[in-house]
């Protein structure tokens, strides 16, 4: 159980870092996610949903 927190943890921790860093999201901005049925996509829209309840940004 540990071990998928850490790793939730360190994939929410990447991905805001890349969010910031390459000012992918912006207040307003609208996102459309595609999904393959992979567990990328999946982990990407988990992501999305997870800074979109979190963020103080509307998007």
């Amino acid at each position: 159980m540990d071990t998928i927190k850490q790793v939730t943890k360190k994939l929410q921790r990447a991905t805001a870092e890349a969010i910031k860093q390459f000012s992918m999201i912006e207040a307003g901005d609208r996102i459309m996610v595609c999904l393959s049925g992979g567990k990328d996509s999946y982990t990407l829209l988990d992501m999305d949903a997870t800074f979109s309840k979190s963020s103080t940004h509307c998007f």
